[in-house]
């Protein structure tokens, strides 16, 4: 397993207990996906979204929804719980 899933999926491990159980999770910057997947592995209805432009674009599993990173493509209240992990420190 790399390394860096392999500790993605631990940190989520830390936090999944904290979340709705059964709730409809927004991931924002989800990267290669792999905590998105957990997540829908876990029961949950996650909706995944990150910029065209990812590092991990070509690694990417599950669907990844791309938007522009300023605009959020759902209505509000659409989902119970956002979840990021890993990304403010490439916001500008």
């Amino acid at each position: 397993m790399n390394l860096e899933r392999e500790f993605r999926l631990h940190e989520l491990a830390g936090i999944i207990d904290l979340l709705p159980k059964a709730g409809r999770i927004l991931e924002i910057g989800a990267g290669a996906g792999w905590q998105s997947e957990a997540l829908v592995s876990a029961g949950y209805r996650v909706t995944a979204i990150d910029l065209p432009q990812t590092a991990y674009r070509s690694v990417q599993c599950g669907s990844i929804v791309q938007y522009d990173g300023t605009r959020m493509p759902f209505g509000e209240g659409h989902f119970d719980c956002l979840f990021s992990s890993n990304v403010l420190e490439h916001v500008a």
